[in-house]
């Protein structure tokens, strides 16, 4: 088993985000002096939730050249909220940046205030569009300059290809995926294409079993070949909000109730302003 971080803390208001992207930045460059074998950055918007996380490139870029041995990792991108074709440039170009030592963790998003406010149909964005995005990605990694124009259109993004996307990944077909086991089909998804998964342990124990098992399972089923399994399983991984260490037990859950605190009163604030985007939007009580 092995140990990566993932940035997650609260910026109150505007005086706080300096603050905490420079420890954003600071904890990221430790975590590599440690030893520890991953750094990952979300994609979060408006909320406090993670202030780097708006941009999460341009800090992945900033960190990457930076790092001794760990990997950066993205937890995840929030593929709607992206034109296809800026996405794979952006992906592209830090894949050089990394030297190909970069995991995209992607996702349809969970947040209706980030989609409503990027003018997205949130029920749509949850339903469809990762699969949408993700299939004009494809086509625009295979792209040549030997083909025809490559023409794409949905509800939310259109665009033509007449030459290539510059530039092209640094790994030869396209950078690393990784998807987000949060439900059945994402978990069916992300085996057939033979990418790792992010597993969540918020939801308990016997939960994140069930996930890991099926992920296995149609892993296997999916008859990729041994590199393929190797590195799929290499990167599987459970993810935690928090792990609290301290020199007893009394001190760890000290440290970890104030941040929990801490956290609920982001979440107490921040929950009229979600039901808000959630009414303007018309979203069903099915994504809520």
């Amino acid at each position: 088993m092995e140990f990566s971080i993932i940035h997650f803390p609260r910026s109150w208001d505007a005086a706080q985000d300096e603050h905490v992207i420079d420890a954003i930045i600071e904890h990221s460059l430790e975590a590599d002096r440690l030893g520890f074998k991953g750094v990952f950055f979300p994609e979060h918007h408006f909320h406090g939730y993670s202030p780097a996380g708006s941009a999460p490139f341009q800090i992945a870029s900033y960190v990457a050249p930076q790092l001794k041995q760990a990997w950066i990792g993205m937890a995840v991108v929030v593929v709607p909220l992206h034109h296809p074709v800026h996405l794979v440039e952006q992906m592209n170009l830090l894949d050089h940046l990394a030297k190909g030592k970069v995991l995209y963790g992607v996702g349809s998003g969970i947040h209706a205030e980030e989609g409503v406010g990027f003018g997205l149909d949130y029920d749509y964005q949850i339903k469809s569009m990762i699969m949408e995005n993700r299939e004009i990605a494809e086509k625009l990694w295979e792209h040549t300059l030997d083909e025809p124009p490559y023409h794409f259109e949905t509800p939310n993004y259109s665009g033509w290809l007449f030459e290539r996307i510059v530039p092209a990944p640094y790994r030869k077909k396209r950078p690393n995926i990784m998807g987000v086991a949060s439900r059945d089909s994402s978990i069916t998804r992300a085996a057939r294409n033979g990418w790792p998964v992010f597993v969540s342990g918020f939801m308990g124990r016997e939960r994140f079993i069930a996930s890991l098992r099926k992920y296995r399972h149609e892993l296997v089923a999916a008859g990729h070949p041994p590199a393929v399994l190797k590195h799929c399983m290499e990167w599987t991984t459970e993810t935690f909000q928090g792990i609290f260490v301290a020199d007893t037990d009394e001190k760890a859950f000290k440290d970890m109730y104030a941040t929990m605190e801490g956290h609920e009163r982001f979440r107490l604030r921040q929950l009229p302003f979600m039901q808000e985007a959630e009414r303007i939007g018309d979203v069903s009580q099915d994504n809520l």
